[in-house]
């Protein structure tokens, strides 16, 4: 029996190797075990490529084994690329990067006091250039989720993703003030264009915690989707639960607790939400700035394209 004098492994997800030292190009991958009597070189055998989730990592098969052989490093890959540390919060000010656990971010260096944190792997999370992004907290505990934040988008606040969910905030959205979101369990919310929210407005998919039937033991309040159309104005306190839908151009009312489908170009308000206005359109600027009350000609209301009749 021999003893090692030094045994030392490593891989991309640990310290030890810089890939940024490294000259741009595709490298053999084998593991070398050497003692004072022989040296052993074996290529690296993949049991679930699955798992293989480093874009730097590429596989072949041969006689139905499949191995780990090659290093790939490009100059794209190499600028962005940082280890992955579970706890790790990346500062959205730097701009795009990519970790050894295949979490992407694809982002402005102009974000002002925002963060991104990934736990999982295999996240991927987008800001358009033109976003004007400041103060966001993005979390994402889980792994296979997808962030998109469009152009002109002015959201600040806090938002969590849990496993598989999706997150789309359309062209021109904006808060006022911070939002609290959560997604969870492969759940989904679309958030439209030219949105606004107002003040201590909270949306979320899920409960945050499981109820169950005393009698069966089986789950009630599953994770569902949120899906908030174009032009839509949530007001001050509103909170917006799994399972709304609510149509363009409508108002959800202060202090309202929205949980049902509701169509377009309506007021939404009450504990729960109730529908009690149709055929309604709403405009961006703040009363206060304006001197006296302005309505508009038919052919005026044309021209707008969120002014619609109600459809149910």
């Amino acid at each position: 029996m021999y003893r090692y004098d030094k045994c030392v492994f490593t891989t991309l997800k640990e310290a030890g190797l810089d890939i940024s030292d490294l000259p741009f190009d595709e490298y053999e991958l084998f593991l070398q075990i050497t003692t004072k009597k022989f040296t052993i070189k074996q290529k690296l055998r993949a049991l679930d490529v699955s798992q293989i989730t480093s874009p730097l990592l590429v596989v072949s098969k041969k006689e139905h084994v499949v191995f780990v052989d090659k290093l790939r490093i490009d100059k794209t890959i190499a600028n962005n690329y940082v280890p992955h540390v579970k706890t790790k919060q990346a500062i959205l000010e730097r701009g795009s990067f990519i970790d050894s656990a295949n979490n992407q971010l694809i982002a402005p260096n102009h974000c002002v006091n925002c963060f991104v944190c990934f736990e999982g792997s295999n996240n991927l999370v987008e800001i358009h250039p033109e976003a004007n992004i400041q103060n966001l907290y993005l979390e994402l505990l889980g792994s296979n989720n997808m962030v998109k934040i469009g152009k002109n988008v002015k959201l600040h606040g806090t938002i969590r993703l849990g496993f598989c969910c999706e997150l789309a905030i359309g062209k021109g959205t904006s808060s006022t003030n911070p939002i609290y979101a959560t997604v969870a369990e492969r759940t989904k919310l679309i958030i439209g264009k030219d949105c606004m929210f107002a003040t201590n407005n909270q949306i979320r998919s899920d409960d945050a915690h499981a109820i169950y039937d005393v009698h069966t033991g089986k789950r009630i309040n599953h994770s569902r989707d949120i899906v908030i159309g174009d032009h839509v104005w949530i007001g001050y306190g509103a909170t917006i639960m799994g399972g709304a839908e609510i149509g363009s151009g409508s108002v959800v009312g202060a202090f309202s607790f929205v949980r049902k489908k509701f169509p377009n170009n309506c007021v939404i308000a009450g504990t729960p939400a109730k529908l009690v206005k149709k055929d309604i359109f709403w405009e961006r600027p703040l009363l206060l700035r304006r001197p006296n009350a302005i309505d508009f000609t038919t052919d005026e209301l044309i021209q707008k394209s969120y002014c619609q009749e109600t459809k149910e």
